[in-house]
């Protein structure tokens, strides 16, 4: 088992690279008037969490984070915080569901609760800034194809994640217990 100090080690590093994630989001966010069709890397994240955190940190982990990218939003970040702790909850239960180590599981997860992020995102901005979209023209235009790539980079953002772990297992006095 691993001590106190490895897992305190291993989320600093889950954290810091979840950090670069969200900065890197906000940078090139594409909210609705940008053409340019880039992932969501901050999604990406919080579905990581489900797969390595237990329900509780999980929750404090997807609130905190999706608060503080919130923050940088035109919504309520509070709206943002809901949102973040039901994707991690629906991308929980999906892993427990689908507990396979594979990259089509990581694509089908990620697919599924990016569509359902974008979804509630839809609503809640159409309900709070009263927008009038056309939801055919969002879901074809912007919410596929977001959530294609979105789950197409998630493999790779995933690997980094691993190879965090993987260091974590490495440097620890147990050493990697298979």
């Amino acid at each position: 088992m691993f001590s106190l100090r490895d897992n305190i080690i291993r989320n600093t590093y889950i954290t810091l690279f979840s950090i670069f994630l969200l900065i890197l989001t906000l940078i090139f966010s594409n909210y609705f008037n940008n053409p340019l069709i880039l992932p969501n890397f901050a999604l990406i994240a919080i579905i990581y969490f489900a797969l390595s955190f237990n329900i509780f940190n999980g929750f404090i982990a997807s609130y905190l984070f999706f608060y503080v990218y919130g923050c940088f939003t035109a919504l309520n970040p509070y709206a943002y915080a809901m949102v973040g702790v039901i994707i991690f909850t629906a991308a929980f239960y999906l892993w427990k569901k689908f507990l396979a180590d594979n990259i089509i599981y990581e694509i089908f997860i990620t697919f599924i609760s990016s569509i359902f992020y974008y979804f509630l995102i839809f609503a809640i901005s159409f309900i709070y800034f009263k927008f009038k979209y056309n939801l055919f023209y969002y879901i074809i235009f912007y919410l596929l194809p977001v959530s294609v790539i979105t789950s197409v980079i998630s493999p790779v953002v995933f690997y980094f994640f691993r190879k965090i772990d993987y260091f974590r297992h490495k440097h620890s006095k147990a050493g990697l217990k298979v």
